[in-house]
């Protein structure tokens, strides 16, 4: 997990990535959230879905409460990165 992961360090190297969705595929660039911004997708995802933040946080060793504390812990310490598409392939 973390900073240490194999597609942590992947995405660092190189950013530029492929997505298939359905039968659409995508060109993107992965870009690391600053931490401020992965505190509040932490939080939004945590408000929409408490049980399986706690559960994601319990399954990687994280301690996760609920807390203000305990978001910014996240938002800290696991990456998250956001996919900004270039363009459409073909499918």
């Amino acid at each position: 997990w973390g900073e240490e992961a194999d597609w942590y360090r992947n995405l660092l190297k190189t950013p530029q990535v492929g997505i298939h969705a359905g039968r659409r595929r995508l060109s993107a660039i992965a870009e690391r959230l600053p931490e401020e911004k992965a505190i509040h997708e932490f939080k939004t995802y945590g408000e929409r879905y408490p049980n399986a933040l706690k559960s994601l946080a319990k399954i990687m060793g994280y301690p996760f409460d609920g807390t203000e504390e305990s978001y910014r812990a996240l938002g800290k310490i696991i990456p998250l990165f956001a996919l900004r598409v270039t363009r459409e392939r073909g499918a």
